[in-house]
């Protein structure tokens, strides 16, 4: 999600159908294969409207295409909403989906230590054929840090207890004492068997403190590599994202996230990135050209660019593009999907 300028309080909200099919009309052809239209519209629909935000997951590499879908539910009216619509008309969901469902209504009923949580997302991968259910799911940390490393702790304990059956591990907590000054805990999410029960931390610091971060977690790679990364393509961010998985032990893949405001070719800050990006052969021609006609206003939506590179020991770098898109009026103000 946005680590800079990310809404707050009740965002607007739309009816899932509307949101998958006006976004996947706006997603460029290069991102997201048009083969794949189908997909995200095979979700369930018994999300009614409380959808807040939802983004495409795709890589940068034209030759190993893949899409992942993520959607973000609302706080406040919007859960209740939901809660109230998973209760009264469960039939409405396929039945492989139908333990899932009864997860999250667990995790929105009043007096739920989840509660607390600001947003919860549901991330679905795709590839040509149907979407498994909820193969990651994360919930927003914000404000994190800043309203206190207990509190921190004891959402994410009754998160993983919820979604796992179990609490936290050490390496997790290390994740939140070690927090460097000024960062903040932005997400928090289990990934399943999705990636051999690991968690995954995103935490948005400033990007001189991703190197001391790293090296106090006892990341395996090497940090100065990732940090020079941060520090050289960040032009005027006060925090990067780092993504951070953990099993037992911190694992090897790191996640560095950008986000500008503005689309490339006009936002000039996401040159130095892009260049990057090309000169080292992570991401193709074709992607990095499409990535500009994401961001901005039509059709309803409101769309944010987002833009990861992975960094593995001994494994090529590896770009995606997160393709972020809000409604931008009332649902009543839409036509039915």
């Amino acid at each position: 999600m946005i680590t800079e300028n990310s809404p707050r309080g009740e965002p607007p909200l739309a009816s899932l159908p509307f949101l998958m099919k006006q976004g996947w009309a706006a997603a460029p052809a290069a991102l997201c294969p048009p083969r794949w239209a189908t997909g995200p519209h095979a979700l369930p629909d018994a999300l009614g409207s409380s959808v807040a935000w939802a983004l495409f997951e795709a890589r940068l590499r034209s030759e190993a295409p893949r899409v992942d879908v993520a959607v973000m539910l609302g706080a406040g009216e919007s859960r209740r909403h939901l809660r109230d619509w998973l209760v009264e008309e469960p039939g409405r969901w396929p039945p492989e989906w139908r333990e899932a469902a009864r997860a999250v209504v667990a995790w929105l009923l009043p007096g739920h230590p989840l509660a607390e949580a600001h947003h919860l997302s549901l991330e679905w991968d795709f590839r040509p054929e149907p979407a498994a259910p909820f193969s990651f799911v994360t919930f927003e940390l914000a404000p994190g840090v800043a309203s206190g490393r207990d509190r921190v702790t004891r959402i994410a304990e009754a998160f993983t207890a919820a979604v796992e059956g179990s609490g936290l591990r050490p390496v997790d907590r290390r994740v939140i004492e070690l927090a460097p000054p000024g960062a903040n805990l932005l997400h928090f999410g289990c990934m399943g068997e999705r990636a051999a029960g690991a968690r995954r931390w995103v935490i948005g610091m400033p990007p001189l403190a991703v190197e001391g971060f790293l090296r106090a977690m006892g990341w395996p790679g090497e940090p100065q590599q990732v940090a020079g990364w941060a520090r050289e393509l960040s032009p005027g961010l006060a925090h990067v994202s780092v993504h951070l998985d953990c099993a037992d032990r911190v694992g090897e893949r790191v996640g560095i996230e950008w986000f500008f405001p503005g689309p490339p070719g006009v936002d000039r800050r996401w040159s130095p990135l892009l260049d990057r990006l090309r000169r080292d052969g992570v991401a193709d021609e074709r992607c990095l050209a499409a990535l500009g006609l994401w961001p901005g206003a039509s059709g309803g939506l409101t769309r944010l660019l987002e833009v990861k590179v992975v960094f593995e020991p001994g494994v090529t770098r590896e770009a995606k593009a997160y393709l972020a898109f809000t409604p931008t009026a009332p649902p009543a103000s839409r036509p039915a999907p």
